[in-house]
């Protein structure tokens, strides 16, 4: 490089930094007055500061309806000076003839000049401000269970929503070499996967009892950790809309296995049972079933325990378990994660192109630390993912076709643990490049896929509670 290049090459790094640094100190300086005229106000005033930034949104809108509608009569005023002018362009040409090939050719020309003009002229800017404090927009609000026991009018009712898991509650017994087990229950809708009676040594060692909705049953052994038997079902061996009572006899290990007074099984779990120290209920896949009645009896018939769930014994463990949780409330779209290195989002169809600015504010509440934040996209199933963390960390992804082709590492945003503290995520684009700032301090710039946009959401990750405050989109 020669050196009056590289003198040309710094003087305009040194012009546009300077620009930029104004640029940002007076957004910095609007913001400023803005948070301090609201806070004036609310203290002149009986409204929260909450209500006062929601009026300064709604003049802010009006104020851009206003410019709108003076684009449009300097528009209709332009147009009208145009059309007069076209019709003396037209008398002209036309009198004096010889010139009607140019005439059109130049009309054509300037009639297209003209609607590109209108069109950027006239644009409509996609402007959104969702404090949530209305359903306006139409976010998602709702609450995904993975299963739900409880008790009720004298039946143990299990509820699974999960697909292809299993799920059990159980209760710990003295049991003698010899005994059996009754177990009557109702299947009540979902998917035909088994449920019924299970005998164990441990979670890892146990026999699991199996009916399905269609009338068959089979049982299984799972011997550290790994089926070790898994008998084919047999059809037409179960009711299949009304009760049914599973009977277990057991001696030293070997048992018979009964479905409604009717053997449809033995077995012997010698090999890989040790001692039976617990018995219990089994549900799997998205199902419900009602348990009516269990009994437990030694070889001589006496009752070692029975419940009828009337007054369920203690040693039940009914509960309900929470995967997500999605709701409007105060004006706050809260977000609650109950499992780790899992996450959820809520998206909401945009159509812009180009030059946005997306801001979201959030409060952390409570929980352990993970990231979240905002989603844009690009299609159905690309998108970048703008997080932040409690500890003051961010950082973005990007997932492509259902796989991550980047991810950047944390990087500092200079803020302290912020618990309970709102913090301003803004993501804003030029072209296809975009800018990521939490807190007015840039944290990565980056290259976006496409001009369009199609969708954002809001996403969680991890067991934590976030409120989402307010999200606000608008071409620039």
């Amino acid at each position: 490089m020669s050196k009056k290049l590289e003198e040309q090459l710094l003087i305009e790094l040194r012009k546009r930094v300077i620009e930029k640094d104004r640029k940002l100190q007076n957004t910095l300086e609007i913001n400023n007055m803005r948070e301090a005229t609201i806070e004036a106000l609310s203290e002149m005033t009986s409204l929260s500061e909450r209500e006062i930034d929601i009026i300064a949104t709604e003049v802010h809108n009006d104020l851009l309806i206003d410019a709108r509608r003076k684009k449009q009569i300097v528009w209709r005023a332009a147009m009208s000076i145009f059309t007069v002018a076209t019709i003396i362009f037209s008398i002209v040409f036309f009198t004096f003839g010889g010139w009607t090939g140019w005439a059109m050719i130049i009309g054509i020309t300037i009639s297209v000049a003209v609607f590109k003009f209108k069109k950027q002229f006239l644009r409509e800017k996609t402007i959104i401000i969702d404090y949530f404090d209305n359903k306006n927009h139409q976010w998602v609000e709702n609450t995904s269970i993975i299963y739900n026991r409880k008790f009720v009018d004298a039946n143990y009712i299990f509820e699974v929503r999960k697909k292809n898991w299993c799920y059990w509650d159980k209760i710990p017994l003295e049991f003698p070499p010899n005994f059996e087990i009754e177990l009557t229950s109702l299947w009540k809708k979902g998917t035909t996967s088994e449920y019924g009676l299970i005998l164990l040594e441990n979670k890892s060692n146990y026999i699991s009892f199996q009916l399905n909705s269609l009338g068959s049953s089979s049982y299984s052994i799972e011997h550290k950790g790994k089926f070790a038997v898994d008998k084919s079902w047999k059809k037409n061996s179960t009711n299949t809309v009304s009760k049914n009572t599973q009977r277990i006899i057991v001696e030293d290990k070997k048992f018979k296995y009964y479905v409604n007074n009717k053997q449809v099984f033995t077995g012997d779990a010698t090999s890989y049972i040790s001692e039976f120290l617990e018995v219990g209920v089994r549900v799997c896949d998205c199902q419900t079933v009602n348990f009516e009645k269990i009994v437990v009896k030694d070889d001589k018939g006496k009752v070692l325990f029975v419940d009828d769930f009337v007054k369920p014994k203690i040693e039940w463990s009914p509960k309900t378990k929470y995967e997500y949780s999605k709701q409007i409330e105060d004006g706050k779209y809260i977000f609650e994660g109950f499992k780790d290195e899992w996450c959820f989002w809520s998206s909401l169809p945009i159509n812009v192109y180009g030059n946005v600015d997306f801001t979201l504010k959030s409060v952390w509440l409570s929980g352990k630390i993970a990231n979240f934040g905002l989603m844009i996209f690009d299609n159905a199933n690309d998108y970048f993912y703008f997080q932040i963390t409690a500890e003051g960390k961010a950082r973005y992804t990007q997932n492509k076709n259902g796989e991550f082709k980047t991810i950047e590492e944390y990087a500092d945003c200079g803020l302290e643990y912020f618990e309970q503290t709102p913090i301003i995520q803004k993501v804003k684009f030029r072209n296809r490049k975009f800018t990521y700032s939490v807190a007015d301090k840039i944290i990565y710039t980056g290259q976006f896929p496409n001009l369009h946009i199609t969708k954002i959401a809001v996403g969680v990750c991890g067991k934590q509670k976030i409120a989402f405050e307010k999200i606000i989109i608008e071409e620039v």
